[in-house]
């Protein structure tokens, strides 16, 4: 008797599929027989490929690979979600590269999403979530980032291109994660 599969289920927060299986029973020195039990995560759609490849679902461009997540989240958990998929929320180094990702959105119909930028620890001083270092490119839409209602400390960008200063909780969008 071959393994014997009995469960599987897909993850909506780290977006891995788990497996359970049964192999062949196992016998014990008091022959009993025992089950033996693999579980185990499907590590094709954590992360992306080498060598300019992209894993299921993620887009390739430049040396970076990006996942929109449609699945709208508070951008805590955005954050949490691309690190579960060894990513990190995208950190935008240019204009081109912010030119994709607006066609990206649109491609999908996506109004805005989350991207790496938080002004946690200063005010106003918006830096990347994995590096904390100030971004050397930006783009701010006219009067932002403006951290309105005093409450506006993550940065998202807009089908336009355009970044905006959004609040980190209550607020659910999509959101795109990035892995070099």
């Amino acid at each position: 008797m071959g393994s014997e599969f009995l469960f599987y289920n897909r993850s909506s927060l780290t977006d891995a599929y788990q497996f359970l299986f049964i192999d062949e029973p196992m016998h014990t020195s008091r022959n009993r027989e025992s089950i033996h039990i693999q579980t185990g995560v499907d590590k094709s759609v954590l992360s992306a490929g080498a060598e300019g490849e992209c894993g299921a679902g993620w887009t390739h461009y430049g040396s970076s690979c990006y996942l929109l997540k449609l699945d709208p989240a508070l951008w805590t958990e955005a954050k949490v979600i691309c690190n579960a998929v060894h990513g990190h929320l995208v950190e935008i180094g240019s204009a081109e590269e912010n030119n994709f990702l607006k066609n990206l959105l649109h491609d999908h119909n996506v109004s805005r999403a989350w991207m790496g930028l938080e002004d946690f620890v200063v005010e106003g001083e918006f830096v990347w979530t994995t590096s904390q270092e100030t971004p050397k490119y930006t783009n701010w839409d006219v009067h932002q980032p403006d951290d309105a209602h005093s409450g506006e400390d993550c940065g998202e960008i807009t089908i336009t291109g355009k970044w905006n200063d959004g609040p980190c909780e209550g607020i659910h969008h999509r959101f795109i994660c990035e892995t070099e």
